[in-house]
């Protein structure tokens, strides 16, 4: 009888132990509640379900402004939409240095325009060839090396270079690839504006009209920044 009646303690104990667990998982630290939501979001095929994610967590919310906003479970079910309106795709744009109106991005988009409402960007190449104002094209170029000679077996697009370069600079010359009288005489004056720098270091006092060497680093100077 004695061990029967201590056999029966021990079941009493052992059930007191587990029952006193139970409750304080499941109440204290919410194990069975988290156990049971969990469950409820797998459908019976094993996918995530969407109902179940907004019995737990609503799937969208609104700030002060009354704008929604979507939840991370949106995102990881891949909805776009919201069931009182379209999702805000745009993104907040700062308020520019100038103004308190927040309008940053339509100013930046005024500023890529013409005033012929064309974009900027269609025009750098052009832009840029004619007045070799960027690496690689006009006088920038690797290509733009000389020497050019009034009389002499030039290279067209050189003498083109040469020529959109001298335009931008004040000169009104018809862009051939010809080195004719009018674009000798618009480098002899270039040579006699930056004679320092072209005709000295050669210990001459006269424009030759001869392109090559400082005459070339001085226009390249100027135009490639």
């Amino acid at each position: 009888m004695k061990i029967i009646s201590i056999f029966f303690t021990l079941i009493l104990t052992i059930a007191w132990g587990y029952t006193s667990w139970y409750w304080y998982t499941c109440n204290v630290k919410g194990f069975c509640t988290d156990t049971i939501a969990a469950n409820t979001l797998v459908s019976n095929t094993g996918a995530l379900t969407e109902d179940s994610f907004d019995e737990i967590n609503p799937s969208s919310s609104s700030d002060s402004s009354g704008t929604q906003s979507l939840s991370s479970n949106d995102v990881l079910l891949g909805n776009n939409d919201l069931s009182q309106g379209s999702v805000n795709t745009e993104l907040d744009v700062p308020e520019s240095s100038t103004g308190s109106s927040g309008t940053l991005l339509e100013a930046l988009e005024q500023e890529t325009m013409t005033q012929n409402g064309d974009l900027i960007k269609e025009k750098v190449p052009v832009f840029s060839s004619n007045t070799g104002t960027s690496s690689g094209d006009g006088v920038c170029s690797d290509n733009f090396v000389g020497p050019i000679a009034f009389g002499g077996n030039n290279s067209t697009i050189q003498v083109q270079y040469l020529e959109n370069f001298l335009n931008s600079i004040g000169n009104n010359l018809t862009v051939d690839g010809s080195y004719d009288a009018d674009d000798f005489e618009a480098v002899k004056a270039f040579q006699l504006l930056y004679r320092a720098d072209v005709l000295d270091p050669w210990d001459i006092n006269q424009p030759t009209g001869y392109v090559f060497t400082t005459t070339i680093s001085k226009m390249k100077e100027l135009a490639c920044q």
